[in-house]
């Protein structure tokens, strides 16, 4: 069990690695925010438990919302955090990270989020 645990948290040099090619697919307004927002990567845990819950390694603050990996999708996504240190709500996106600061970019200019929001599945529930 243990072994599994640890074969799904995503470590740092990996998503360093995965950091570095988005830096590399980013145009210069996403290149100019990531300089503004992005924080040494650090694991935060999720407010309501969940898988792996102290394995999310968070990489952006922009106000009261993170950019953060879910190495669960494989993807950034972006939530809001009402404590420093616990994300507050699931995403599940796959984005990449530079299609992430790009709606942070997008919401800037229209005054209001664009991107697709998801969360955790709902038990029971079959849609």
């Amino acid at each position: 069990m243990v072994a599994q645990v640890l074969e799904c948290l995503m470590d740092e040099a990996r998503l360093l690695d995965l950091i570095n090619a988005a830096w590399d697919r980013m145009s210069f307004p996403e290149k100019k925010l990531w300089e503004a927002v992005h924080v040494s990567p650090e694991k935060w845990s999720l407010a309501h438990g969940g898988k792996n819950t102290d394995a999310f390694w968070v990489v952006a603050l922009i106000g009261p919302t993170v950019i953060w990996y879910n190495h669960v999708e494989e993807g950034f996504n972006r939530s809001r955090f009402d404590r420093y240190g616990e994300i507050a709500e699931y995403g599940s996106n796959q984005f990449d990270l530079e299609e992430a600061l790009r709606y942070v970019l997008n919401q800037l200019k229209a005054g209001y989020a664009l991107e697709p929001r998801s969360g955790a599945p709902i038990p029971g529930e079959f849609k």
